[in-house]
């Protein structure tokens, strides 16, 4: 429902009517759209394991009904649309509760992604919940990044991914910023809580500049067990002779301008 009482998607500024409809978002107080997120999935349910309860792109045109704003639980000072996430959790938990009615080891997704990022204040999730943590509009910061997977751990999360934007965000760069061992550590950090999968998007093409920390988060998900520095010096040899100039060359980024200057700021 849109804030006009019409039940139609948003007609979103500069964009067409075929690509609004596209960016529509549903109504999560709804019981159906839970039963219609289950019969989509029943079948293909025997090869299927996951369904997905995650909320479609965008900021805008989330639903405004009676129902739904009443699932909201705001804090003082906020406007519509700063914290949605107990409403989609209760869509969520629908989901899960139906699907393990016709497969015991359904799971269901979701991401904690913009209006959602926060944990739920109010709703706790049910146990075949997968929460793909999404901090796209966080700094990439350790201590954010592991408050915001224990929120949704206290909420009763007890699966989670990772699915940052951290590349759609620092890998447009024309220059190094020095964010691969950031990055990396973020990934082993997620890792602590028991991550089922890591994926990043995108690939923004910057070979020279990104490189390394394409690399280094490659290697990281396949062989976890290595630090950090076991990569860099793997990714710069591919350099032969030149491999500890290379090295100075992406440390001078890493150490100088991401750890002194952009990190603090």
């Amino acid at each position: 429902m849109t804030k006009e009482g019409e039940r139609a998607p948003l007609r979103l500024k500069g964009r067409t009517w075929e690509e609004s409809k596209s960016w529509a978002k549903v109504c999560p107080s709804n019981p159906g759209v839970a039963r219609q997120v289950v019969a989509d999935w029943l079948p293909y349910r025997n090869r299927r394991q996951y369904l997905d309860a995650g909320v479609n792109d965008g900021t805008q045109g989330f639903c405004r009904c009676p129902k739904c704003m009443a699932l909201d639980v705001k804090l003082s000072g906020e406007k519509f649309g700063d914290h949605l996430t107990d409403r989609y959790m209760v869509l969520a938990n629908r989901v899960a509760a139906e699907g393990r009615e016709h497969r015991q080891d359904a799971m269901v997704g979701v991401y904690a992604y913009m209006a959602l990022i926060q944990p739920p204040r109010k709703v706790k999730l049910e146990p075949n919940i997968v929460v793909h943590v999404v901090p796209y509009v966080m700094p990439m910061d350790l201590q954010a990044t592991e408050a915001l997977f224990r929120g949704w751990q206290e909420a009763g999360a007890k699966h989670f991914a990772l699915r940052p934007n951290y590349h759609h965000k620092y890998h447009r760069n024309p220059l190094p910023m020095g964010f691969e061992e950031q990055m990396f550590d973020i990934f082993q950090l997620a890792r602590s809580f028991g991550i089922l999968s890591a994926n990043y998007d995108s690939l923004m093409h910057h070979w020279p500049v990104s490189g390394i920390a394409d690399y280094i988060l490659a290697k990281a998900m396949s062989d976890p067990s290595k630090p950090f520095e076991y990569w860099e010096d793997h990714y710069c040899s591919a350099y032969g002779a030149a491999a500890e100039d290379v090295k100075t060359y992406f440390r001078y980024w890493r150490q100088e301008v991401w750890e002194k200057r952009l990190l603090p700021n």
